[in-house]
């Protein structure tokens, strides 16, 4: 009985330390793709979503009645403020030079940039621009350009902290950066399936530990019973001492944020994570 018994304890424990060791494996990444440095922390993921949320307003936007005229006052007041501008860098500007190209600038100027006469224009050209912005076609070109321009300066390529052990994780498992949620599914529908495993192999080896205790207690005579005692303690106390007895996980079980009455949310976030055996 030693030696065969011995073989199938054997078989059980080396599967359980091998399942569970995969378990904590698993564990480990699934906490690194949760990790708080590529959610919450991370930049990209913010430009992201705020680039996101940009984009549906712009869309959503029309101009009706009621901010016609508060859209045309803006416009106004970027007239005015550019007239004003020019005015002060064309009076700058006279100042420079020798006498002659000071005289040849004043003429000049007072010919051509009459300020009072541009701003009394100001509220046609804002009228102008508004039925321009109303055509269909134009509001759509506008919007379209609104959004690659957001896009471009939001989802820039620079990289504001290294993904390389991000990277590796989803290389391994062969997915790419945007199929994150799909790794994280995968890794926690694994570790779902080892925990099966490991409770039925755990089961079957607790049932054969306990045999020769069972044995003795019928007092069915039995070559080696207690050699067979020894050998179930022993493997007992390996596994107990080589799977994950104690982890330590300290997450942000949800973070959200309202902009432009738009929710940014990030869920189950990592600060921390650490699994021990005994």
């Amino acid at each position: 009985m030693p030696i065969g018994y011995f073989i199938i304890l054997i078989f059980l424990s080396y599967n359980i330390i091998h399942l569970s060791n995969k378990k904590r494996q698993y564990r480990y990444e699934l906490s690194e793709l949760n990790s708080v440095r590529h959610g919450l922390f991370d930049v990209e993921q913010w430009k992201e979503n705020i680039a996101d949320i940009i984009v549906k307003k712009i869309n959503e936007y029309e101009i009706t009645a009621d901010n016609r005229e508060y859209i045309k006052g803006y416009i106004k007041t970027g007239f005015y403020k550019l007239l004003d501008e020019l005015s002060l860098f064309l009076g700058q500007e006279q100042t420079k030079g020798n006498w002659f190209e000071q005289i040849i600038k004043t003429v000049t100027y007072n010919i051509v940039f009459d300020k009072d006469s541009f701003k009394s224009q100001v509220p046609l050209w804002a009228e102008e621009i508004m039925t321009l912005i109303e055509n269909p076609k134009n509001q759509s070109q506008l919007k379209s350009y609104l959004e690659s321009k957001i896009i471009q300066l939001l989802k820039s390529e620079t990289q504001y902290k290294d993904k390389t052990l991000l990277k590796k994780i989803l290389s391994k498992y062969s997915y790419q950066q945007k199929q994150l949620d799909e790794c994280k599914s995968f890794l926690k529908n694994s570790i779902k399936e080892i925990n099966t495993s490991i409770i039925e192999l755990s089961i079957v080896l607790l049932i054969i530990s306990l045999l020769p205790y069972l044995l003795g207690l019928l007092e069915v005579k039995i070559t080696n019973l207690i050699i067979s005692k020894a050998i179930s303690l022993f493997c007992l106390f390996i596994v107990g001492i080589s799977i994950s007895m104690i982890s330590i996980d300290v997450r942000i079980l949800k973070f959200n944020f309202l902009l432009l009455n738009e929710n940014i949310t990030f869920k189950n976030q990592v600060l921390y994570f650490q699994s021990k055996s005994v």
